[in-house]
């Protein structure tokens, strides 16, 4: 017998109701209340929007349509249509506003204000306003690595972010003195016309982030052209990044790949010559260049002790580290008195099938020891002594940067809209690119400040199924609005104590 269809049928309502699916969303309105978004964007971008909208309603819709799930411009519609979110996204605009600015905020739209969010072409037309012609002809005719003059507009974002680190750095249970910031470039494949090829052959864009490891906030990003090599200005991003810390950190110490294995780089951090932090401790993957592999073959067999690792409640060994006396040419250089760089390195065995898999690259990163057989080898290079952090507790150490920063790229790219690029213009992804950053750094506000507990180690595709997408209706009674969730609903309490806490916050 063939199975019958349910019985039911789908209807457009006739009369406006003032329901929402994303009752928990309002909590990231709260949020972005406390951090008074709108008046912020305003006066940091000044672009004056686009058809009446300002830079802050604009700039403010795309973060909650990243928060929501959206990752293309039309998705805005999808929260158009949800008439109680476009309300109270209104009564958030208007809150921080004066009596003359309210008297005056619906008058900056010819014939009236007719939607909640801005529409696709407002949106489009907006983040092409950060792109510059000249610019355009700037990248097209360039041959090599170009990263174009970042333009005030976009310099805006930097205070946006900075706010929110500020308030989640001021709001971390215990106060953090030091930062731990993670250096490390991301591929953003795309499709787009005006990308251009990475180093892995296909068009793309590779932004440069630093990302702050105490908090999970990306500190600082710099959108970057997919044919700019990972470690092209590392330096200059990583200063700029250092500027924007709170004014209340002591310490800096960064962890890094390959990209930033540049003399450069590491002799500004151990030589102290920040001028706000002075010696900034660092751990670096080295090069497994012809001179480190004569020093690691001079390693004694016995120098090399096992790398413990924890496997659930045991602990096993994979892998061999050791401490290597290498002197690089431009260490040997180094003043007498000056400071000194320690090097280490890892050894994993390889098995006979996995000795036939290797590739010309990955050739290149072994090493076969007489007696012992074929190993991968890595190497690190620090200014941190055996007496401050001992080898294998400073390998653990600077391997955490690939679990963490590089989870945050994931997030950046599949669960916010960050992989997905608006638009065939450099400068209107750029923007596209640093609102997703205000977006992370909210969710992160939401989940430390907010909520507590484990929700700060859930990712967006949990947080929306249990926390943003609850079914609300919205009713006004006298002045207040109240949003009424079903009886019984799990995250009812934890709506309401997200409400408490961002409402000590203002």
């Amino acid at each position: 017998m063939p199975a019958q269809p349910l019985p039911f049928q789908y209807q457009e309502s006739k009369t406006p109701a003032l329901h929402t699916g994303f009752a928990g969303l309002l909590v990231f309105l709260d949020a972005m209340n406390v951090l008074d978004l709108w008046r912020a964007a305003d006066q940091s971008v000044k672009l004056s929007g686009e058809q009446g909208w300002s830079d802050g309603q604009i700039i403010a819709s795309l973060v909650l349509l990243n928060i929501a799930g959206g990752s293309h411009v039309d998705d805005i519609g999808s929260l158009e249509a949800d008439a109680g979110l476009g309300h109270m996204t209104q009564v958030a605009e208007k809150n921080n506003l004066t009596p003359t600015e309210r008297k005056t905020f619906n008058g900056r739209f010819r014939g009236g204000r007719r939607r909640a969010f801005p529409s696709e072409t407002v949106i489009r037309r907006y983040l092409e306003k950060f792109d510059d012609a000249s610019i355009e002809d700037q990248r097209a005719a360039a041959k090599g690595a170009f990263i174009p003059e970042c333009s005030e507009a976009l310099r805006g974002f930097d205070a946006l972010n900075a706010s929110i680190v500020g308030l989640v750095h001021k709001r971390a249970p215990q106060r953090v003195r030091v930062a731990t910031l993670d250096q490390d470039a991301t591929l953003v494949k795309t499709s787009k016309s005006g990308a251009k090829r990475c180093y892995k052959g296909f068009a793309a864009y590779q932004p440069l982030n630093v990302y702050w490891a105490e908090h999970d906030l990306v500190l600082h990003s710099e959108f970057r052209d997919g044919n700019v090599p990972a470690d092209f200005e590392v330096l200059r991003v990583f200063r700029e990044s250092l500027k924007l810390l709170p004014a209340d950190v002591e310490e800096v110490k960064v962890r890094a790949d390959g990209a930033n294995y540049q003399i450069e780089f590491m002799k500004y951090c151990a030589e102290g010559h920040d001028e706000r932090f002075g010696t900034i401790d660092f751990a670096i993957s080295s090069d497994i260049n012809n001179a480190f592999r004569t020093a690691l073959s001079m390693v004694p067999e016995e120098a090399w002790k096992p790398l413990l690792t924890r496997d659930g409640e045991a602990m096993k060994v994979e892998q061999e580290w050791a401490e290597v006396c290498f002197v690089p040419n431009w260490q040997a250089k180094t003043k007498e008195g000056g400071p000194t760089y320690r090097f280490l390195a890892v050894r994993t065995a390889l098995g006979p099938q996995q000795q036939l898999d290797l590739n010309d690259d990955s050739k290149r990163k072994t090493m076969t020891f007489r007696g012992k057989g074929t190993y991968r080898v890595t190497g690190t290079v620090t200014n941190i002594t055996a007496e401050r952090m001992a080898g294998d507790a400073l390998i653990h150490w600077h391997r955490k940067r690939c679990g963490a920063s590089e989870a945050a790229h994931d997030v950046m790219k599949d669960d916010l809209a960050g992989g997905t690029m608006p638009s065939n213009k450099f400068g209107a992804n750029a923007a596209w690119w640093a609102i997703m950053i205000l977006a992370f750094n909210l969710q992160v506000l939401v989940k430390r400040v907010a909520l507590g507990g484990y929700w700060c180690r859930l990712r967006m595709k949990a947080l929306r199924f249990a926390f943003i997408n609850v079914l609300a209706r919205i009713v006004r009674t006298g002045r207040r609005l109240i949003i009424k969730v079903a009886k019984g609903h799990p995250a009812i309490g934890d709506l309401m104590r997200a409400r408490q806490e961002l409402y000590d916050l203002s």
